[in-house]
């Protein structure tokens, strides 16, 4: 069985900055990072050290974007967001090019 081991990083005050699993390929999993108030940065799935799945980024602690990925590759729908997280894009990928109509919302 592949051994695999949690990971924290703390800033000094104990503010959690970044968190995930590490397997033998690399990061595994569901991979966090935090900003120095504690609200998320990006939460993103790896697998055998490739992003693979949703990734998600955040500013200020709010959604800004949500990708999808396939062996590190954007594959299906990019959406991003505004500032009080409304949709505002959306852009479709294939094989990690852009593939298809764009859209745009105000």
């Amino acid at each position: 069985m592949p051994m695999s081991d949690t990971f924290e990083r703390h800033l000094a005050n104990g503010t959690l900055i970044e968190r995930g699993l590490l397997g033998e390929q690399g990061l595994e999993g569901l991979y966090e990072v935090f900003d120095s108030e504690g609200r998320p940065c990006l939460k993103c799935a790896y697998l055998g050290g490739e992003r693979h799945g949703t990734s998600d980024y955040f500013k200020n602690g709010r959604l800004s974007m949500r990708q999808n990925l396939i062996q590190n590759q954007l594959h299906g729908i990019t959406q991003s967001f505004d500032d009080s997280e409304r949709l505002a894009a959306e852009l479709s990928y294939a094989n990690g090019l852009l593939h298809g109509a764009s859209k745009f919302y105000s």
